[in-house]
């Protein structure tokens, strides 16, 4: 490990490392003494810098999934002390590794076939992923690619070792499954991994720059940009050594999640306010770990989103899935109005748009408004429903939208009935991804494509807990999560309470509801 690495460890390391079950457990137990004791020390750093040297020479000789195998084995085989929640942070700990050094789960799932929880077989499918998933088991792969060029694309030949157009001299042969027989472009490139799956992935990410390339030449010389994301591909053949072909598809990589007000939460290390150090470790941890939920993986990015989820709700007892249906959706249900009305805020302006060359009709309102503000979008909707209803007769999605939203503020009861029932929903979504996480941990549960929809929903729940969550903590720095998250739940009754009446006219009330803040 390179000495930079070293000094990020010595930067960003906490005494909540020593609480990893793998420190708890086996041959790194010594070293979790030895760091404790120097993370309380007042001389921290010349403390830590011999210990940090020893534990990174250790993991580059052992490697972190046999340290993390060993301590699984030891606190499963002892029956009197078994606990499972340690396991179970092991093996999401142990996922996430195995994904870190180039191994797809898919392939894992090969080896967990028929796994039963004895403790004997549980220990010969521990010793199999070392034997068989083991870093120095990378080979060359050779991968082809379909995918659709826009059609005044004029590629170069070649590209960081990708080849375009060429295709093998036998593709009408039976054994390429038809992959060849499509009007897509192809391209070839060869790639070094432990897997097909983690070739086919290596092989899009160079088809993507590739792509990117083209677009970018074909950009600058027609001086306007095209609606082309170079991201969109078809399949990927992959062909091993032995001649064995395997054909998959590529999930994209989920974007980075959009959080406000992390320049002021970063503002804090100075510490020239008195601040909950142990709040702002937790808020820190879920940050770092909704980063690194950036992937191309289905299973790391939402076990790793899951783990940003736990760590802003450990101070509360009782399971992790109780804890968070209890408080997440509370946060959906105080925000839903202020984002409705940001997407009806969006058809106001695409419509208005479309009528800006006409003078005397209801929208002349919306263009001479500089700032046209949530709130008073709701009000303009709801003076100018019936206008804006014979305006808009073939923009059957605005209609619908307009009547749907304009009867939650004049029909009594119904938001109060609305935010009750998308509450409930987001328990439900929370119980399903749940369930699903625990499938990809325990089980090497191979997650179809399909199931990017729960990442989606889980990343959205997560960023609109954590902006509020870092929003109130960086304007009182002294809070605990336990302060900043039952304070929200009183808010949430509050809230409810509110809108359980007639709710017409009270725009600011509703869209950015005092209970927000604390």
């Amino acid at each position: 490990m390179a000495k930079t690495q070293q000094e990020n460890i010595l930067n960003e390391i906490d005494l909540s490392i020593c609480e990893h079950p793998i420190f708890e457990h086996g041959q790194l137990k010594d070293e979790s003494v030895h760091l404790r004791k120097a993370l309380t020390s007042s001389n921290n750093r010349e403390s830590l810098e011999p210990i940090i040297s020893s534990l990174v020479k250790k993991i580059e000789n052992y490697s972190l999934i046999r340290y993390h195998i060993d301590a699984i084995k030891l606190i499963y085989s002892d029956s009197s002390k078994r606990k499972y929640h340690k396991i179970d942070r092991l093996l999401e700990s142990l996922l996430c590794e195995l994904l870190n050094e180039g191994h797809s789960v898919r392939y894992l799932h090969n080896w967990s076939k028929g796994v039963s929880m004895s403790e004997k077989t549980f220990h010969e499918f521990l010793d199999s992923i070392i034997d068989n998933l083991g870093p120095e088991k990378r080979q060359e792969y050779q991968c082809y690619l379909s995918f659709e060029l826009p059609k005044d694309g004029s590629p170069v030949k070649s590209f960081n070792n990708i080849i375009y157009l060429e295709r093998p001299d036998d593709c009408n042969d039976d054994r390429w499954g038809g992959f060849f027989d499509s009007d897509f472009d192809y391209a070839s490139v060869k790639v070094d991994a432990s897997d097909f799956q983690y070739a086919a992935d290596l092989a899009g990410y160079v088809l993507e720059n590739f792509l990117k390339t083209i677009d970018l030449c074909n950009r600058s010389k027609s001086g306007k940009e095209r609606a082309y994301d170079p991201s969109i591909m078809t399949e990927i053949l992959v062909i091993t050594k032995d001649n064995q072909v395997h054909k998959t598809r590529r999930v994209k990589a989920y974007g980075p999640i959009e959080l406000k007000n992390v320049a002021d939460f970063i503002k804090l290390m100075d510490f020239q306010r008195p601040i909950n150090t142990n709040t702002y470790q937790k808020i820190n941890r879920a940050v770092y770990w909704s980063v690194q939920s950036n992937q191309p993986y289905i299973e790391a990015s939402l076990t790793n989103l899951w783990s940003s989820m736990e760590s802003l709700f450990s101070d509360f007892d009782g399971r992790i899935i109780d804890r968070l249906t209890r408080f997440v959706p509370y946060y959906w249900g105080m925000y839903y109005m202020e984002t409705y009305t940001g997407v009806m805020r969006n058809h106001l302006r695409q419509l208005e748009r479309q009528y800006k060359h006409q003078d005397g009709h209801v929208l002349a309102a919306v263009s001479k408004e500089e700032d046209f503000s949530k709130n008073n979008v709701a009000e303009f909707l709801v003076n100018n429903y019936e206008e804006l209803l014979a305006l808009c007769e073939r923009a059957d999605v605005f209609k619908r939208l307009l009547t749907d939203y304009v009867s939650l503020w004049i029909d009594e009861g119904k938001l109060y009935r609305r935010i009750k029932r998308i509450s409930k929903e987001a328990q439900f979504d929370l119980q399903r991804i749940y369930r699903l996480r625990n499938k990809l941990v325990h089980q090497a549960y191979i997650a179809p494509i399909e199931m990017a929809s729960n990442v989606k929903q889980l990343q959205f729940y997560f960023k609109i807990t954590m902006n509020n969550i870092i929003f109130n903590y960086t304007r009182c720095p002294k809070l605990t999560m336990e302060e900043i998250l039952i304070t929200k739940e009183e808010s949430y009754k509050q809230y409810l309470e509110t809108i359980k009446g007639d709710v017409n006219g009270q725009f600011d009330e509703i869209i950015y509801p005092k209970h927000l803040y604390i």
